[in-house]
């Protein structure tokens, strides 16, 4: 790993990091920014529709 902060990060927040620390945030820096287009990936199991039209009792 780089001993230098890459672009954009903290030099001293950097320096602290471990090996393993620095590899992990350097990999998802190549990712790119997480946006709701990763988070919603099809990749992910599609979630079961909403039901609607049921009766909802709201007297307790």
């Amino acid at each position: 790993m780089p001993v230098e902060a890459p672009p954009g990060t903290d030099p001293e927040l950097w320096s602290i990091l471990t090996a393993d620390e620095r590899a992990f945030f350097a990999n998802s820096a190549t990712r790119g920014p997480l946006t709701y287009l990763k988070v919603m990936s099809p990749q992910r199991a599609p979630t079961p529709p909403v039901v609607r039209g049921g009766r909802l009792d709201v007297r307790g």
